[in-house]
């Protein structure tokens, strides 16, 4: 019976014992093969204490694919977010011991690092971590992740940024056993930028061995950098081998600090390291260094050569070489600095030399100079227990302008500063001293003292002294806001580069930035700013956003950018209730506004209405604003409601809106005049007719999206000096948007022709130049007179332009197909003189590519010339090759010159690219210019600018040229006495951002030259062009005469164009002065001369002699602390009356001079007395004695 009951217990064991194992089954498969049981475990985790995890949506399996949506879990210091998740894995593979994903796709990971409380010290040696089975991750991508550092303790300092990288991804990550592999690892930080990584190693338990690791960052040129060794975590010794490549800091944006390559070696241990590292640094800098710790003892070297700052482009501070050394213990080191200095051509040193220890650092001796200026100063600062750091900086002789060259002078003072902690912002109070000073080359002084806590400056006390001019200020420069200031400048110059006038001004802000209370009081007299001219301007302000505003500003003359006689402004009430007038008196029109408005200070927000308004164009009908129209103005948006003007029976309506990228802008006209542009026009022109309309034109991020036009004119006509250049019918212009498409349609009825245009883009798309686009122009043009509205060089024009071109492609790319001709014209130029005869153009296209052929050819006098090419519009970038060429085309028929040319010349453009290649052959010309006025014609130091000159910098193209210009053997010049033929070639070459340059020459041939009434003949004539400025050739001439069979005297000329050297020269050889005489007059200088011929000897001695010697003088003249040399004769006296005269002012109103005679004995003592009110004395004693009372009038 036991032994049965025994059995039958068994078997219950049995069964339940089955049955729990079937139960746990198929739980276990419930939990991992449904989606109910991926819930419950993320359900579970949380109850079980493991973790705080929250999840707010599960999809799918735990054996995949599995998607989360909202999970949060906190650890102690850590809590993490991500909003969704995405895993697709083989759990099979756990059966090879293998953790295997195919993909994992993550959006945005945030992770907040928290402080944690303080742990015991864990002394257990470091392991590289054993993973329970291999992992292998096939593709792995995070859209975002943010990392945010532990908030401040102090709650009211801001949280640093956090840390962001966008589109992280892995492709194929293995850590099988102890192999560890990256294939590729990419992402994008908001400073760093993009960079991608690749790595394999080798791991053991106490060591990994990185076979390959190269990190390699985004951009035009990438950066690179590469690392191999072993790292062991015990104590056997390590090695790591670093190098790069294009290396930049930042890697965003313009860097700072760039290596073109380098390498880093270590090796050893934690106790016992070795360091070795060569880089090159910036443009020219090498660097190498050495260092070794032991036995808790660091001796370190660093060398380098030509280190400069900036680390490229022009160096202001250069160091040919220098070196820094470093020895002792972590608690007790010294150091010292020594290198060679250079700044602006300037040679000097620097030397530096302390100590310091865990707890603080000194500078017992530091020592800049460079040429006069010293900087000599020590420091000391300490972090432990508390910061404190002390300097003491004494600057001597210190010239700024090595650092700014506009800024050049001498400054001498000293600059002491001590810093403590104020709470937990560093307190810094400093004071600067600068006496016997000079900047600019004005008296410097300045006495300032202060206090910074973190970002904000109050200033105890500071006065600034440069010239006459004085600056104080008092107070809190920072926000809030509590700051007096006085200027008193009777020369704005001594403050600024290029400032002229006079300034009083009295000053004070008081309050927070955004509601500040401003009160300034001040007037200007003559302010000159690069082109800006004021000739007064009066300020009252009293300005509390928080209280009353009032404001008056007046400003007389203007001129600049634009002119105006007068400008005023008055500002009265609140912020909640103000009025603001503004007028303004022009050439253009006189303008009043008037505004009333509220100012929101919370929202830095400005409503209200332009109440009133009137604007009157010089000689029309003023425009006046019909009724108030709304205007709100944010930082973010300007709106201004329909404000409607009106002039007689004109009437103009516009509405303007803008906001986020968005600018918005409608009009109406009703008979709006075109005599309003009269303005615009040139003098002498007529513009008469009209125009009626309405129009809507919108842009988004810059980009036309939307626009809209109605438009007609009334019959037009042009005239020019009465003359009628162009009349047209009534025309019109259609812009409207139908089902989608735009649709533009213009007719432009002229009194002999037609110009008109049917076209419309497709729909779909906010970006209309991407559209679709299809359209017809047809030109028909029976008078061509309109051509000489363009230019007055057009003087006679007749012919006839006909033809028909239809459009596709898009805005952006269109594509043209059909012609246009000008057929049967002539055209008179003025300038040149020429007649184009048989002149004929063709612009169209003859295969369906949308590539346009251009031909056009021309004759004048008797030579012909032709253009053929072809402009591809629709090409990226755009491109035009066009091909010149001729054959005794006559290009100038005038008094002064008649040339005949030959060109063959290749013009390309692609994008902004411009090149012009080939030659220009002139095989005949007759060269005869107008002789030389008596007039003083302008040194060759001046450099005159018209209004019509533009800057290198504003042009759009970038031109690439290299053109020949051959001389044939029939081009004549005669005048100012020289008679030769001219022979010879010069190539100029043209490059963005570089002066024009040539090489080659022209030579004189058969030339010869007449002077003082005498043939001399050229024997040598060339200008030389050697790759220099094509303005500045040099000259090499050799002109003789013989007066006599056996005497042969000339002149050699050498030097540059601008600035020739001359030299006599004679067979046989005699003093300069019988030179002169036999090459001017054609005899000995013992023979006699009379008055005449004295004179006409002193003329050719100054021309060939005096004129450099006069030059010289000018450029030594500052080096004698004198303020004027010169040699020759005054106005109204002969040549052979020259002097060499010295001269000072002794005083701005004293001026004194003494002059030697030259060719004529005597001395010549003078002084000028400025009386003032226009009023000069003159007294002169010497030759001849006596005085003077000058009065000047100036017009």
């Amino acid at each position: 019976m036991v032994m049965r009951a025994i059995g039958i217990v068994m078997v219950i064991c049995g069964v339940l014992l089955s049955g729990l194992v079937v139960g746990a089954m198929f739980f276990a498969g419930w939990v991992v093969g449904t989606q109910d049981g991926a819930r419950w475990v993320f359900d579970w985790i949380p109850r079980a204490g493991l973790a705080e995890l929250r999840v707010e949506n599960v999809e799918g399996r735990l054996l995949g694919p599995l998607s989360i949506e909202g999970l949060k879990l906190e650890v102690p210091g850590v809590q993490i977010e991500l909003d969704h998740a995405r895993l697709e894995w083989a759990p099979g593979a756990l059966l090879r011991s293998q953790a295997r994903i195919s993909n994992l796709a993550a959006g945005t990971l945030v992770v907040r690092l928290r402080e944690k409380d303080d742990e015991p010290q864990d002394d257990t040696p470091a392991r590289v971590p054993q993973l329970p089975v291999s992992v292998i991750v096939d593709r792995a991508s995070l859209d975002r992740l943010e990392v945010h550092l532990p908030p401040p303790d102090d709650a009211n300092e801001p949280e640093a940024p956090p840390q962001v990288v966008t589109g992280a991804r892995i492709d194929r990550f293995e850590w099988v056993d102890a192999r560890f592999a990256v294939e590729h690892l990419e992402g994008h930080h908001d400073t760093v930028g993009g960079i991608a990584a690749s790595a394999q190693a080798t791991l053991a338990p106490a060591s990994v061995r990185i076979e390959k690791l190269a990190v390699v960052t985004s951009g035009e040129k990438p950066a690179r950098i590469d690392a191999q060794g072993l790292v062991r975590l015990d104590d056997r010794d390590s090695h790591l081998d670093l190098k790069w490549t294009d290396l930049r800091w930042p890697l965003l944006g313009e860097p700072t600090v760039t290596s073109r390559s380098g390498t880093l070696k270590l090796e050893g241990t934690a106790k016992d390291l070795r360091a070795q590292t060569e880089l090159a640094l910036g443009d020219t800098a090498s660097i190498r260094g050495h260092g070794h710790y032991a036995a808790e003892q660091l001796e370190a070297r660093l060398d380098w050569t030509n280190l400069t700052w900036p680390l490229s482009g022009a160096p202001r501070v250069a160091s040919a070489k220098g070196g820094l050394d470093v020895t002792g213990t972590p608690q007790a080191y010294r150091y010292s600095l020594d290198a060679d200095l250079a700044a602006e051509g300037q040679k000097g040193n620097a030397r530096a030399s302390g100590s310091g220890g865990l707890d603080h650092i000194v500078l017992d001796a530091l020592r800049f100079a460079v040429a006069k200026a010293k900087i000599e100063g020590k420091a000391r600062v300490e972090w432990s227990p508390a910061l404190v750091a002390d300097s003491d900086l004494r600057v001597q002789d210190l010239d700024p302008g090595l650092i700014a060259p506009a800024w050049p002078g001498r400054l001498n003072g000293t600059v002491k500063a001590r810093t403590t902690m104020h709470g937990e912002e560093p307190e810094v109070q400093f004071t600067v001293a600068l006496k016997d000073s000079r900047l600019r080359d004005y008296p410097l002084a300045l006495d300032a003292r202060g206090t910074a806590i973190g970002a904000s400056v109050k200033l105890d006390a500071m006065q600034l002294v440069t010239g006459q001019t004085k600056l104080e200020a008092q107070g809190q420069v920072t926000p809030p806001f509590d700051l007096t200031a006085r200027l008193d400048s009777p020369n704005l110059a001594a403050l600024w580069p290029g400032l002229r006038g006079r300034a009083k001004l009295d000053a004070s802000v008081r309050g927070s930035l955004e509601a500040p209370h401003v009160i300034a009081k001040g007037a200007v007299d003559g302010f000159e700013y690069d082109t800006l001219v004021i000739r007064r301007a009066d300020l009252d302000a009293d300005v509390d956003l928080a209280g009353a505003w009032k404001l008056d500003l007046a400003v007389l003359e203007l001129s600049g950018p634009t002119t105006m006689a007068r400008a005023q402004a008055t500002l009265a009430g609140r912020a909640s209730d103000h009025v603001l007038k503004l007028g303004i008196d022009s050439e253009p029109a006189d303008i009043d506004l008037e505004f009333h408005g509220a100012f929101d200070v919370a929202r830095q927000a400005w409503s209200g209405t332009v109440a009133s308004g009137r604007a009157a164009p010089e000689g029309l009908t003023p425009w006046t604003l019909e009724e108030a129209a709304a205007l709100r103005i944010d930082a973010a948006s300007v709106r201004l409601e329909p404000a409607c003007w009106s002039a007689a029976d004109s009437r103009a309506c516009a509405q303007v809106t803008r906001q986020a990228g968005l600018l918005r802008a409608a009009f109406r006209l009703e008979q709006l005049d075109f005599a309003y542009f009269k303005s615009f026009l040139p003098a002498g022109w007529e513009l008469t007719g009209g125009v009626d309309g309405t129009g809507l034109f919108e842009l988004r991020d810059g980009v036309l999206s939307e626009a809209r036009a109605d438009l007609a004119t009334d019959p037009t006509e042009v005239r020019r000096d009465g003359q009628l250049l162009l009349q047209a019918e009534r025309g019109s212009l259609l812009l409207e948007e139908v089902g989608g498409r735009v649709v533009a349609r213009v007719k432009l009825p002229l009194q002999n022709g037609l110009v008109k245009f049917d076209g419309e883009l497709a729909a779909g798309g906010d970006d209309y130049a991407t559209r679709p686009l299809s359209g017809q122009l047809d030109v028909k043009l029976e008078d061509l007179g309109f051509l000489r509205i363009a230019t007055e060089e057009i003087t006679k024009v007749s012919g006839r332009i006909e033809g028909r071109m239809n459009w596709t492609g898009t805005l952006a790319r269109p594509r043209p197909e059909g012609q246009i001709e000008l057929l049967d014209a002539t055209l008179d130029l003025a300038t040149p003189g020429i007649e184009l005869t048989e002149l004929r153009a063709r612009v169209g296209t003859q295969a369906d590519d949308g590539v346009l052929k251009i031909s056009a050819s021309a004759k004048s006098g008797g030579g012909t010339l032709t253009v053929d090419g072809s402009a591809n519009l629709a090409s990226e970038p755009r491109k035009i090759e066009i091909a010149i060429r001729g054959d005794q085309f006559q290009a100038a028929d005038m008094a002064e010159a008649r040339a005949w040319v030959s060109p063959k010349l290749d013009l390309n453009l692609v994008g902004n690219r411009l090149e012009l290649r080939g030659d220009i052959e002139v095989p005949r010309a007759d060269i005869t210019p107008p002789s030389f006025d008596t007039g003083i014609g302008v040194s060759s130091d001046q450099v005159i600018i018209t209004g019509e000159q533009k800057s290198v910098d504003d042009a759009k193209l970038e031109l690439h040229a290299d053109v020949r210009l051959v001389l044939g053997s029939k081009v004549r010049f005669e005048g100012f006495g020289l008679k030769t033929r001219l022979e010879g070639s010069v190539r100029a070459i043209e490059m963005p951002g570089r002066s024009s340059s040539g090489r080659g020459e022209v030579r004189l041939v058969e030339g010869r030259y007449k002077a003082y009434g005498q043939d001399l003949e050229i024997e040598t004539g060339r200008l030389l062009f050697n790759g220099g400025p094509l303005t500045e050739p040099a000259i090499e001439i050799r002109a003789l005469r013989k007066p006599r069979e056996d005497i042969e005297v000339g002149v050699m000329v050498r030097g540059t164009l601008d600035k020739p050297e001359f030299q006599l020269f004679s067979t046989p050889a005699m003093p300069r002065e019988r030179q002169l005489s036999w090459l001017v007059l054609g005899r000995s200088i013992e023979e006699g001369n009379g008055a005449d011929e004295r004179a006409m000897l002193a003329n050719a001695a100054l021309s060939l002699g005096l004129t450099g010697t006069d030059f010289l003088a000018q450029n030594v003249r500052g080096g004698l602390g004198i303020d004027d040399i010169s040699i020759g004769a005054e106005a109204g006296e002969q040549a052979d009356q020259a002097r060499f005269t010295v001269g000072k002012y002794l005083s701005p109103k004293l001026y004194v001079s003494y002059g030697v005679g030259i060719f004529q004995p005597g001395q010549v003592f003078k002084l000028l007395y400025d009386l003032g009110h226009g009023f000069k004395f003159s007294t002169e004693s010497g030759v001849h004695t006596g005085g003077d009372l000058l009065y000047t009038l100036e017009r």
